[in-house]
């Protein structure tokens, strides 16, 4: 008798032992993403995993999720066919060397939900799941503004309600780029826009010599092999529209 209750003590503890084996890592690893945030790689650079073995490829000009550093390394998650995928780079091979962009953090999604081209549902971008991880460049009041992967193994950015992301050391977010009101952009002939900050991401619209007078820009960044780009606001199927030009 004894001994069988003992056998069930042993087997409760042994069983309690695995729970926390298995738990307390996810817990201790999500605590990493306070480090995270948006960057944009500087040049192409091999990812590799724990043990130093190649796990894939990622570009200049590329934009990447910085989970967490460690030592002269940053853990990235990044697009791929298929699925995201995650790894380390040295963090020189990073635009924004051992740091993330200012003002950005990691979210996690936490209902399937639409993007938006700006922040309200007139023109929509695309879907973020449940589960999913983002960068988060920017939020004000109900709205959030993300980059996240698609599925043709290239990133988007693209506003979504901030109701569904939980957010990590969002204390240090900005407002929504254009609450600076912003400057008039002259036009005089075609301008391909694309989704973000370089021509690695995908072409979401043009903007037209019609539409002078029309075009705002809120802010530089910098864009790949140093070429400047514009955040801009534009017409689009009687809305407006928000991404990113060479200016």
């Amino acid at each position: 008798m004894f001994k069988k209750i003992k056998l069930r003590i042993l087997g409760i503890v042994l069983a309690m032992t695995s729970i926390f084996t298995f738990v307390l890592p996810l817990n201790s690893y999500a605590v990493n993403y306070f480090d995270g945030g948006w960057s944009m790689m500087h040049s192409t650079s091999a990812v590799v995993d724990d043990n130093g073995n190649h796990v894939g490829t990622v570009y200049a000009g590329e934009g990447v999720t910085v989970l967490f550093f460690s030592g002269n390394r940053a853990y990235i998650e990044y697009s791929a066919s298929g699925a995201p995928k995650r790894g380390y780079v040295n963090y020189s091979s990073l635009l924004y060397t051992n740091t993330k962009f200012p003002g950005s953090c990691v979210g996690e999604i936490t209902a399937n939900s639409n993007t938006y081209y700006a922040p309200n549902t007139s023109l929509r971008a695309g879907s973020v799941n449940a589960g999913e991880t983002v960068s988060v460049l920017a939020r004000t009041g109900d709205w959030a503004y993300v980059e996240y992967n698609t599925s043709n193994a290239m990133r988007k950015r693209a506003f979504m309600p901030a109701s569904n992301i939980v957010f990590y050391n969002a204390n240090s977010l900005s407002g929504l780029y254009q609450n600076n009101g912003g400057s008039n952009y002259p036009v005089s002939s075609n301008i391909t826009v694309y989704s973000g900050p370089s021509n690695k991401y995908p072409t979401i619209g043009t903007i037209f010599a019609s539409d002078n007078g029309q075009v705002r820009s809120y802010g530089n960044f910098m864009g790949d092999n140093g070429r400047t780009m514009l955040f801009v606001s534009y017409p689009a199927s009687g809305s407006t529209k928000y991404g990113y030009i060479y200016a």
